[in-house]
């Protein structure tokens, strides 16, 4: 029988040493470069109505086909550019800065840019996304509510293809249609999918924002949001810093959510790396039974939340990798574990916590959660690098997370659904050098990978996108810096568009959730330091050439081009 179910649609500081944020190692380590962007499209236009904005509603026309790139033309190719990404990122390091500090120093504003440099600015409408207000664009043409239009001048760098055909990315947005901003949830319903995001818990509270800063955030999310996901705080990390679990932080978001009727994803019970210390600790022999044992009284507690919690993140990132050119994510070991598993888990390459060790992991962890949690419970696993069939950076990756899910789903693991995390950037829509490259299929595979889980007769979910200028570790290009973020904005929106429609084209595909809603709290906002073993990040300054602006609402809390694409989108669809 089809375990296919679409659901109804539903109404201090981090602890020491425990909180890691959500690290998403699966765009930032899937290949080492970052995107080129094309030239100033021309810019979109406005209505009389400060709450009205011309989006693209269509479904993005196809890339063209070359019919000459094979996937190994593409490795050499992704090498090479790799090599060249290193040189460009040195030289803009040293040419204007990680932080773009020479700004303070009397270099004039970048028309189109904020004065603090940042792509954002302030809008004159202080009304937030919640309200319904699209914000407004300053005279200046920065990028307020939604990016910034006007005829804007900009000092482009040599080697940013100005003679590039404006119509590429124009095509990515289809005809603007007039879209007054309206909250997210209703059209998304209408359109038959569930829209979600996180709570950025210890991000927000630890950020010394003030009750009306809390409180406007979180309008945002009750506003837009079906579902949310709590980003750290309902991780073993954060839950079991020592034997004795500590609940408040995550029953706090839980309790939070079930006040303003929003559904919760509970993310993770189980996950192989960026566990606390003790667990990392335990002697092999006794790894099984402290698995067992903490597992259950997790599920336990939170069992009776299930008017709530409609979502378990039972498994995450379990499937090897094997990532070209990143020996540290080359992971995959065919000789450990049982034969059942096919070679296709992360071991002791990955610093795995709990496989080999535990040779049934994967069942077990399904197994101890139907147990605890029913028969009704929706039980995940969720996972990177796999989503697209056309992925260069792990090409195998795709197939090897169906092959090792549909070997489970035989010997009667209880999966019933498979997430997509899908970190991703501008490239991936096929923006620029490198996306036409590398990423002109990738949008095609997303769709392509998405039927083909859903075909298993499970659902497919769409659980943590996010769309920034590069991978997520690395920098942002100097040209990227410079451009009018215009482009950036219109290319940010067609990404999560094409996304979208790939997940509304597939029956299966019943959740469209985002990995953050706004640039103000962003785990993309800065370089993470690898050092650093609770995952501070080593430069949170909006300034930073680290700063993807990776969200749909600015830091504002308004509404970018992004969100009013998804918006577009939804209503599309449901007409």
């Amino acid at each position: 029988p089809s375990r296919l179910r679409r659901p109804p649609f539903g109404g201090g500081p981090p602890p020491r040493g425990g909180e890691e944020p959500h690290r998403g190692r699966g765009a930032e380590e899937q290949g080492p470069f970052s995107e080129v962007p094309s030239p100033t499209p021309p810019p979109l236009e406005r209505s009389p109505s400060d709450s009205v904005v011309h989006v693209d509603v269509r479904e993005p026309e196809a890339p063209k086909d070359s019919g000459s790139s094979s996937l190994a033309t593409k490795k050499c190719a992704f090498g090479l550019l790799f090599v060249i990404a290193v040189a460009v990122g040195v030289g803009a390091f040293l040419l204007i800065g990680m932080s773009d500090s020479s700004r303070g120093r009397g270099e004039p504003t970048i028309p189109g840019e904020s004065p603090a440099g940042n792509g954002t600015t302030k809008p004159r409408n202080e009304t937030t996304a919640a309200g319904g207000n699209a914000g407004t664009a300053d005279a200046d043409g920065s990028w307020g509510g939604f990016t910034g239009i006007g005829d804007v001048e900009w000092p482009g760098f040599p080697d940013t293809g100005a003679d590039w055909n404006e119509d590429d990315l124009n095509a990515m947005l289809p005809d603007a249609s007039l879209v007054a901003w309206q909250s997210l949830k209703a059209p998304a319903a209408a359109a038959g999918i569930k829209i979600g995001s996180i709570y950025n818990d210890y991000r927000i509270w630890g950020s010394g924002a003030n009750a009306v800063e809390v409180a406007s955030y979180e309008d945002v999310l009750t506003a837009n949001f079906h579902v949310i996901t709590p980003e750290n705080a309902c991780k073993p990390s954060a839950i079991y810093q020592t034997r004795t679990p500590d609940f408040r932080d995550c029953d706090r978001v839980i309790d939070w959510a079930e006040a303003n009727g929003v559904e919760v994803r509970f993310h993770v019970s189980a996950w192989g790396d960026w566990n606390p210390d003790w667990m990392k600790a335990l002697p092999a022999e006794e790894k099984q039974d402290e698995f067992s044992r903490y597992m259950r009284e997790m599920l336990t507690h939170y069992k009776d939340r299930s008017g709530t919690i409609k979502y378990w993140d039972v498994l995450n990132e379990a499937v090897c990798d094997n990532v070209f050119l990143t020996p540290s994510k080359q992971n995959c070991a065919p000789g450990e574990g049982r034969p059942e598993d096919l070679g296709l888990l992360k071991g002791a390459e990955a610093e795995s916590n709990w496989y080999p060790e535990i040779p049934n992991y994967f069942d077990l962890s399904f197994q101890i959660a139907r147990e605890v949690l029913g028969p009704d419970s929706m039980l995940v696993y969720n996972d990177y690098g796999f989503e697209s069939t056309e992925d260069p950076a792990d090409p195998e990756k795709h197939q090897r997370v169906y092959d090792y899910v549909k070997a489970a789903l035989d010997r009667g693991v209880p999966i019933d659904a498979v997430g997509f995390q899908l970190h991703i950037a501008n490239i991936h829509g096929a923006q620029g050098i490198a996306g036409s490259i590398f990423f002109s299929d990738y949008m095609a595979g997303l769709k392509e990978q998405l039927a083909k889980f859903a075909a298993l007769g499970i659902e497919v979910h769409i659980t943590e996108i996010d769309v920034g200028c590069s991978f997520p570790t690395l920098p942002c290009t100097p040209s990227w810096a410079r451009l009018d973020p215009t482009v950036r904005g219109r290319a940010q929106g067609a990404v999560y568009a094409a996304a979208l429609e790939a997940c509304l084209d597939v029956e299966g595909c019943t959740i469209y959730q985002m990995w953050g809603s706004t640039d103000k709290y962003s785990w993309r906002a800065g370089a993470w330091d690898p050092d650093e073993g609770d995952g501070e990040a080593a430069d949170d300054g909006a300034n930073s050439m680290y700063n993807q602006h990776a969200h749909i609402f600015d830091e504002s809390l308004q509404p970018k081009t992004a969100a009013y694409s998804i918006l577009g989108t939804l209503l599309a669809r449901a007409a």
